[in-house]
């Protein structure tokens, strides 16, 4: 949860301590790992077992915790708000604050955005084309293209469609496969996708309760450590929490402007005589959510918008729908990106492929998401893990990092 320092200063001294709390957590303690007697191992022990047990029912829980998940996503996003607002008021009155915006902005969202959402699924869904029309419509693109094409290019162009069909064909087996597979898939899911939703209704109450007793939270799990971790434990937690917050609020806001740009771009586009767009809000839905995949997000929220706008709107359309998605991610990759995300994580472009790679390669789409906080999440612990292991106090190693 986000904030927690604030409490750290009021529970890192035990009771019976005879020097200031800022004494004992800048005292050079001994090397951890040699000084640990049986007793304290045992328990170090019985602590990694019981910790290794939840997270192995937490994983064979499946969807049931996905909601818990987002819970505790949101309760980290949060707390730093209501950290600020607690030192001002009660903090019960800070949590129904930040509570109340919320409801706020989200009744917003569904007076204003949900009825043009559904009604514009709704026409897409009867807009899709038949395969008698997809067969008209592909029918007219070879006589333009047998029109615009020069007759030199022809043999060279239709070479390169026929190489596509011929892949496409002795690969369409295993689609269809890999498809079947899949809806089988998703019907075993049903009955995690009720319990989610079960989740969901329980969400804001847990979330509440998270806010509400952070304190409480802090005080028991410095009770569950060893004094002389104390200081360690909260520094690892703060490097983790200034890295992945400051990325996932960085990524946010990133695509909540880039959201708003293309649908405001695309509604002033559709103005113009002689170019038609539709289906704007989804496109910018869909352009926002993109924006969370660094790298290729950029790419994957363009391509949908050019289809859209080429095949209902014409070529001209689709050329422009093509420039605004290109001015707005040259704005993106020059302006925002550096000033928003590269702020927040401080990882040089070329580190950040190889890791986006790896993540990828890894573990998919998450590893992909996840990749620059993860790089700089690990280069500052190391940072401090080295500085702590060649003698640094907790303070020193964490302000050599800052």
């Amino acid at each position: 949860m986000a904030g927690l320092s604030s409490y750290e200063k009021i529970t890192i001294a035990p009771a019976d301590a005879k020097c200031t709390p800022l004494t004992l957590h800048n005292r050079r303690m001994p090397n951890p790992l040699t000084s640990i007697p049986p007793r304290r191992a045992a328990q170090y022990g019985l602590a990694f077992i019981t910790a290794t047990l939840a997270l192995w029912i937490f994983m064979q829980a499946g969807n049931a915790m996905t909601p818990f998940i987002i819970g505790l996503v949101v309760t980290w996003l949060l707390g730093s708000i209501v950290n600020r607002l607690a030192a001002f008021m009660p903090r019960w009155a800070a949590v129904f604050i930040v509570y109340a915006t919320c409801a706020l902005v989200f009744g917003l969202l569904l007076v204003f955005l949900v009825p043009a959402f559904v009604n514009q699924v709704q026409r897409l869904r009867a807009n899709i084309p038949s395969l008698e029309a997809l067969q008209r419509w592909s029918t007219q693109r070879v006589a333009d293209y047998h029109t615009i094409t020069p007759d030199a290019l022809e043999p060279l162009v239709e070479q390169g469609l026929h190489s596509v069909l011929t892949s496409l064909q002795s690969n369409f087996s295993t689609l269809v496969r890999n498809a079947l597979s899949f809806a089988i898939g998703q019907i075993t899911h049903l009955i995690g996708i009720l319990t989610f939703l079960l989740g969901l209704f329980i969400l804001p109450i847990w979330v509440f309760y998270l806010l509400n007793e952070q304190k409480k939270v802090v005080t028991f799990l410095n009770h569950l450590m060893k004094f002389q971790l104390r200081a360690d434990v909260w520094h690892i937690w703060r490097v983790i929490d200034r890295s992945l917050s400051a990325y996932l609020r960085g990524q946010l806001t990133l695509g909540a402007i880039i959201g708003i740009a293309v649908g405001c771009s695309l509604s002033i586009a559709d103005l113009v005589p002689g170019i038609e767009i539709d289906y704007i809000l989804l496109l910018a839905l869909w352009a926002g959510l993109c924006e969370l995949i660094p790298m290729v997000g950029a790419l994957l929220g363009l391509i949908p918008g050019v289809i859209v706008a080429f095949v209902l709107g014409g070529p001209v359309s689709g050329i422009v729908v093509a420039i605004i998605y290109i001015v707005i991610q040259q704005i993106e990759n020059n302006l925002l990106v550096p000033r928003v995300i590269g702020n927040a994580v401080g990882v040089h472009p070329a580190i950040l492929t190889v890791t986006l790679v790896a993540g990828a390669s890894i573990f998919g789409l998450p590893g992909v998401i996840l990749a620059a906080p993860t790089t700089a999440i690990t280069r500052d612990l190391y940072l401090y893990a080295y500085r702590r292991l060649g003698g640094a106090t907790a303070d020193e190693a964490m302000k050599s990092i800052s």
